[in-house]
């Protein structure tokens, strides 16, 4: 019990977190000293770190190590474009190995890759962090094939749990375990749905997404979750898929965005 409620009330700090940092960028600019402090302070952890790299434009020019390459080109920082991590869209797809490790993607690791699979083109960008003090850079930028990458098989594998529904009947481990989360009395209590074959509808879990961030952020290589998190909104759905006899299977759904 304590596990859900400490992802539920991490979720819904994070929401607030990311909501008040867009809305720096857009009607509210940060202030120079806010911003100051904000980039030279050390960051809580990779998820608060890459909230502010992703939507603050000064912020990203600072916490990028130049001159910095891409597919070729050197770039300075007086020639440097403001990258936008994410779509116009109202939520973001992050595929990664470890809930709670995601939360708090901790300053012990020196170094991180984050990368962004583009379903048009697919091919993936890869971005690397490094941990320099406590505070995250970007430190390096390169984009590769799909079946280059680490996660291509789970990519595919994923890519046709979406689009197949008999091949998404036979990968769900059943009965499949569907958890939310309710407040009662200022508390909040686990609500368990246990949902048989009969009981089961397709889960379109790609729902025509540009694409997908992926954060190989341990080796465990028997474990995948997938969340959706609301970029605009409180929404917090967890997929979670484990190899069982060697072949993927979705295991639960954690449905937190009623929170």
């Amino acid at each position: 019990m304590k596990y859900f409620k400490f992802l539920a009330l991490f979720f819904l700090l994070s929401a607030c977190k990311s909501d008040k940092t867009k809305d720096a960028t857009n009607a509210e600019q940060p202030t120079d000293q806010y911003l100051k402090e904000l980039i030279e302070s050390p960051d809580q952890n990779f998820l608060n770190f890459f909230d502010s790299f992703m939507w603050i434009e000064e912020f990203q020019r600072a916490r990028t190590n130049f001159p910095i390459q891409y597919d070729g080109k050197t770039y300075s920082k007086e020639e440097w474009q403001y990258l936008p991590f994410t779509s116009k869209v109202p939520y973001e797809v992050v595929i990664f190995n470890d809930t709670l490790k995601y939360n708090d993607i901790s300053l012990d690791k020196n170094k991180i890759v984050l990368s962004i699979f583009d379903f048009d083109s697919e091919r993936i960008r890869n971005f690397t962090f490094e941990n320099k003090e406590k505070r995250w850079f970007l430190s390096q930028m390169k984009t590769i094939e799909t079946d280059k990458h680490s996660e291509y098989e789970f990519i595919s594998f994923i890519t046709q749990f979406s689009k197949d529904s008999l091949f998404q009947m036979d990968h769900i481990q059943f009965p499949l375990i569907e958890i939310s989360l309710e407040e009662i009395d200022s508390d909040y209590e686990e609500v368990q749905r246990n949902i048989s074959l009969a009981d089961w509808r397709y889960i379109p879990i790609l729902k025509g997404e540009k694409e997908i961030k992926l954060f190989p952020n341990t080796d465990n290589k028997e474990y995948k979750t997938i969340l959706y998190r609301g970029t605009d909104s409180g929404m917090t759905i967890i997929y979670e898929f484990r190899k069982i006899d060697s072949i993927w299977k979705l295991v639960r759904v954690l449905d937190f965005s009623n929170l």
